[in-house]
């Protein structure tokens, strides 16, 4: 069965897709020497072993900021990471009619390689991508995206703005499930097409507002790439992606969720039953197509190492939706458990559920044990002071 599967992962690798798209989409706070993210940049931005031209193009309250950042980035990228070539593209709403001009269309013409990076993702939307439309530069970014002869990196920021879909502002889960989510509505620049986009998730504990996002907005579609920090998507094509990084990417389905609760103290209030959750860690590949995983080779099913799952009384705070979901899955014989939100008024509880088809993996990559797991339920609803 195994070998069946992995042969069918290999079959749907060589299947042609309509876009040849190569980029690194991190989720902020990278560490600019994690060889795992940049190095795969570096790469893409490399085609046939020439040395890459990359372009650097950085948001920022104001355009002094944005020179500013820009200046970090192309250090790093020379001094670390060997980049002879690379330069700020100064687009930025504050730079009089740049945005508008056709100035640099040239040198996005010769690039391999764009790198946007994290910060504020206004700027870059108002000048590439104005009122939802679009400009010359950007036509020429997803043109050679598209064709594959120019790598994309963003991070943060710049990696959200990459998605099609309207995308989460900065707000904490709880706000989020009292008041709706706030998110920006006109998407971003249309290069990364397969489903929601966010980034810091388990650092900021975005579970339940990104839940709540793709609920509500599943005319959009029914699922979501919720990525940690210091940790990436690397798409080499438009088929699948391989996750890099220290971290992990959380994947949300809501196709088969319903909204409500079937508990009375709810009260009226949003709530969600049965949505499907995925956490990928590194190396573990995923296609979009097929929703097909398949794990790094140091991986092993997991059998888990004590019997009961603990609880949490702060379900969305920092890191804590992981810790206790990967403790869940190391409880062989508990089947559910539960966290609950540290505001009262209202009190929100997310219940955990296995079923016949959860399960994780755990093992070690590149010397560091990592454990990711498929299929596990989650209810959202109102518990007290509803």
């Amino acid at each position: 069965m195994y070998r069946f599967f992995v042969l069918f992962l290999a079959f749907l690798a060589i299947i042609p897709s309509a876009f040849c798209g190569k980029a690194v989409l991190a989720g902020g706070t990278v560490n600019t020497r994690n060889a795992d993210i940049y190095q795969p940049f570096i790469d893409q931005a490399s085609p046939g072993g020439r040395e890459p031209y990359i372009g650097v193009i950085t948001s920022g309250v104001s355009l002094e900021i944005a020179r500013s950042t820009a200046n970090v980035i192309i250090s790093q990228l020379r001094h670390i990471w060997g980049v002879k070539n690379v330069e700020w593209l100064p687009y930025h709403p504050g730079n009089g009619t740049t945005c508008r001009s056709t100035a640099w269309n040239s040198k996005l013409n010769s690039m391999t390689g764009i790198y946007f990076n994290g910060g504020n993702s206004q700027p870059m939307l108002d000048c590439f991508a104005p009122n939802g439309g679009s400009t010359s530069a950007l036509s020429i970014i997803r043109s050679r995206y598209r064709s594959g002869n120019l790598a994309i990196f963003g991070s943060s920021a710049g990696a959200l703005i990459m998605q099609d879909n309207p995308f989460l502002r900065i707000q904490d889960s709880w706000n989020a499930l009292v008041r709706g989510p706030s998110y920006i509505r006109s998407g971003g620049f249309n290069i990364f097409t397969h489903g929601f986009l966010d980034a810091h998730f388990t650092a900021r504990g975005k579970h339940g507002a990104f839940t709540r996002l793709i609920y509500d907005l599943k005319e959009h579609g029914t699922i979501g790439f919720g990525i940690d920090q210091n940790t990436a998507i690397v798409m080499n094509d438009e088929n699948s992606f391989r996750v890099a990084g220290t971290g992990g990417v959380y994947i949300i389905d809501v196709g088969s969720a319903t909204r409500g609760s079937d508990y009375a103290s709810n009260n009226g209030r949003w709530a969600i039953k049965n949505v499907r959750v995925f956490y990928l860690t590194a190396g573990d590949r995923y296609y979009f197509r097929s929703r097909n995983i398949y794990y790094a080779s140091g991986k092993r099913r997991n059998e888990g190492n004590y019997v009961w799952a603990k609880y949490s009384a702060d379900i969305f705070s920092r890191e804590m939706f992981t810790l206790l979901s990967r403790g869940f899955f190391n409880a062989n014989r508990a089947t559910r458990t539960y966290g609950y939100t540290s505001e009262l008024n209202p009190r929100y509880r997310v219940d955990f559920f296995k079923r016949s088809n959860s399960y994780s993996m755990v093992g070690n990559v590149n010397g560091v044990s990592k454990m990711s797991y498929a299929n596990l339920y989650i209810d959202i609803y109102c518990m007290t002071n509803c």
